[in-house]
């Protein structure tokens, strides 16, 4: 299952199907999507090796998450 899958599914069940989500399972389900979500956004102008297109996709990434570089 994606990060991204994990975190819908924790979003729209409530409760928990064994209790309620803990904070620690939310915050590893959003880290986890948001890891994702960058390597997506550096992946998709990965083929661009020049100028301005690829600094804007990385300066996005690392909003999203620092810790993943390229």
């Amino acid at each position: 299952m994606s990060a991204r899958d994990r975190l819908a599914v924790m979003m729209t069940t409530s409760p928990a199907p064994d209790g309620e989500w803990s904070n620690a399972e939310i915050d590893a389900a959003i880290d986890a999507f948001a890891h994702e979500l960058a390597e997506e956004v550096r992946a998709d102008t990965r083929h661009i090796r020049y100028g301005s297109a690829t600094d804007y996709a990385n300066r996005h990434a690392d909003l999203i998450d620092p810790e993943v570089k390229p």
